[in-house]
């Protein structure tokens, strides 16, 4: 019970028949696939952070070591976790982890995720630039 109740804080534990059955496909027969995808979302991963770095210097990005989510400091924005939350889902018009639900360290922080098509990440970094822009 209890290690239910963790996993379902974080949102971790949401598996289904569907995606048991994918996960074993992968796991039988999803090498080429999975290589491919690893490329894919590394790409965007270089592609994010040469965005952030051109274009949003009060952001910076640290990339990940073992995920596809992108940990984004925002301390330069000046904003409390609260009014960073509210910033990003009322100016920027996106829904981000921000980083208070990982304890005080990460108010500063919000996660984006690079598991997606390019376009779609392109779309959500120029919505960020243009709220960043936009103080």
């Amino acid at each position: 019970k209890k290690f239910r109740a963790a996993m379902s804080t974080n949102g971790s534990f949401d598996a289904n028949v569907m995606g048991l059955t994918a996960c074993r496909a992968a796991y039988e027969g999803g090498r080429e696939w999975l290589c491919e995808l690893k490329k894919y979302i590394w790409n965007n991963i270089e592609f994010a952070d040469d965005y952030i770095r051109k274009n949003i210097q009060q952001i910076k990005m640290k990339k990940p070591e073992g995920t596809y989510l992108l940990w984004l400091d925002m301390s330069g924005l000046g904003m409390s976790a609260e009014d960073l939350d509210a910033f990003i889902i009322e100016k920027a018009g996106l829904w981000l982890d921000g980083g208070s639900m990982f304890g005080e360290e990460g108010n500063s922080f919000q996660r984006i995720n690079a598991a997606c098509r390019r376009e779609t990440l392109r779309h959500a970094l120029e919505q960020l630039k243009n709220a960043v822009y936009s103080l």
